[in-house]
């Protein structure tokens, strides 16, 4: 971190002080998840590593996350042992439970010690050879005596708890980034049914996207959608501006935030403009000094293995924006040599002047559809 960042109060005021600031952070990178599902055999698990990689670019990201699974789904916190037992309020563990239950907590060698029990949880106890002075033999055994023979649930689950709320955020990047971790429950000793909590997350979350209601054109944009998706082609939904094809196609992509993200086409000619949305769109690093051509290799990384599928809105502003002659569509050109050809999935929504566009781009040059 630069002197400028750490440096006090005093002086004038430096926006960019605070640039590097946590708060500011940004998401998990989709070119390097894109490689974390490509070792994912089951496309519920890779759907389920996509859906969280949308919520860390949402506002809150995945502390809100890690934050919302805490305090929604308690119950569901603890070890295996604990899910097994049950921890209601007031539940006592008996001696066998609480042998269970400790090893696996992490970290707790020596706590909650039972009756009879000396020098952490060994049971036997020691010989007068195994200490010089007997007064302290004595005084051991005394304590071991002393101790109780069960526990209740709840100082389990406070242990459990405090180690989600200072380690869950972080888990949950490494499940969506790191290889050698599993998507299966039992992996995180405090939260042993993580990935079915997960699930039921985001089910929840799709169901409180759902429309309330799907008008006649909104379920033929839905249809298409539904074969691009399914046969991992390109379709082109086509109708007159302000009829609702926007509205459809944002609520089919919310309800599948594991498979699909939705792009508004910049009507700027540059190419940096159109890279740059598809990349905030998908979360793929950018930064000042990224160039059109840099975006451009990370979203091909991210989205040739098939895991994704687009939706761009205002599909005429793919066409060049411009009266130049021999101007070849390399926006249009890119999506089917990188993406469609590859079995990409895309579907374009757009207006009538999107044919009209296509017309005297053919009429002025070579190029052909």
């Amino acid at each position: 971190m630069s002197n400028t960042r750490r440096a006090s109060g005093a002086g004038p005021l430096r926006q960019e002080r605070f640039a590097s600031s946590q708060e500011f952070g940004r998401g998990l990178m989709a070119n390097l998840v894109a490689k974390r599902c490509t070792l994912l055999d089951r496309p519920e698990d890779r759907e389920l590593i996509w859906f969280l990689q949308l919520l860390s670019h949402a506002p809150g990201g995945l502390p809100k996350v890690a934050a919302e699974l805490l305090a929604r789904y308690p119950d569901k916190i603890g070890t295996k042992a604990m899910q097994e037992f049950g921890f209601k309020p007031g539940q006592i563990y008996s001696t066998e439970q609480v042998k269970r239950v400790r090893k696996q907590i992490h970290d707790s060698n020596g706590q909650w010690p039972l009756k009879g029990e000396i020098d952490g949880w060994c049971s036997v106890l020691l010989s007068d050879d195994d200490y010089t002075d007997r007064t302290v033999l004595d005084q051991r055994r005394k304590e071991a005596a002393k101790h109780p023979t069960s526990y209740p649930a709840s100082v389990f689950v406070d242990r459990c708890k405090e180690a989600a709320a200072a380690g869950l955020e972080k888990y949950l990047a490494q499940l969506c980034l790191d290889p050698a971790v599993k998507v299966r429950d039992g992996e995180l000793w405090y939260f042993a049914a993580l990935i079915i909590t997960l699930r039921q997350y985001q089910a929840e979350w799709i169901e409180a996207h759902k429309p309330t209601a799907v008008t006649s054109l909104g379920a033929q944009v839905c249809d298409a959608l539904d074969y691009a998706d399914e046969s991992g082609r390109l379709v082109l939904v086509d109708g007159n501006a302000r009829v609702g094809k926007t509205f459809s196609a944002k609520a089919w992509c919310d309800q599948r935030p594991g498979r699909v993200r939705y792009i508004q086409v910049p009507s700027t000619n540059c190419d940096f403009s159109f890279f740059r949305a598809v990349a905030e769109s998908l979360g793929v690093s950018i930064n000042l000094k990224s160039k059109a051509q840099e975006l451009r290799l990370r979203i091909e990384e991210t989205l040739q293995p098939g895991h994704l599928m687009l939706v761009l809105d205002e599909a005429h502003y793919l066409w060049p924006q411009s009266n130049y002659r021999n101007t070849t569509p390399g926006r249009i050109n890119w999506l089917m040599t990188a993406l469609i050809n590859k079995g990409v999935p895309v579907a374009l929504i757009t207006t009538p002047q999107f044919f009209r566009s296509q017309t005297e781009i053919e009429r002025q040059t070579c190029w052909t559809s």
